[in-house]
């Protein structure tokens, strides 16, 4: 993630146009925040299921292993976004 953050902040004013032009910064920002958040609550969520997750074991595991699989998904989403702006760049 800080890598990509990196590289956005140096990225080539030509290729920041082109994003900005062609509307997909917005998207692009939109998937920054996603992961961003979905790491977020994958490091909160195992410290309030503490006290309950000995009675609830079914569905502390089920939260637990969703919030997993959407951070994996939306950092593999992000990482192929940045490859792929790497490739833009001169």
């Amino acid at each position: 993630m800080a890598t990509l953050n990196t590289l956005l902040v140096t990225m080539s004013d030509e290729a920041y146009d082109h994003l900005n032009e062609s509307g997909y910064i917005t998207e692009l920002f939109v998937y920054l925040k996603e992961a961003i958040w979905g790491s977020l609550l994958l490091c909160i969520a195992p410290m309030f299921g503490f006290g309950g997750a000995i009675k609830y074991t079914t569905w502390h595991a089920a939260i637990l292993f969703g919030l997993l699989f959407f951070s994996f998904a939306a950092l593999y989403r992000i990482t192929k976004v940045g490859i792929s702006l790497l490739g833009v760049r001169k």
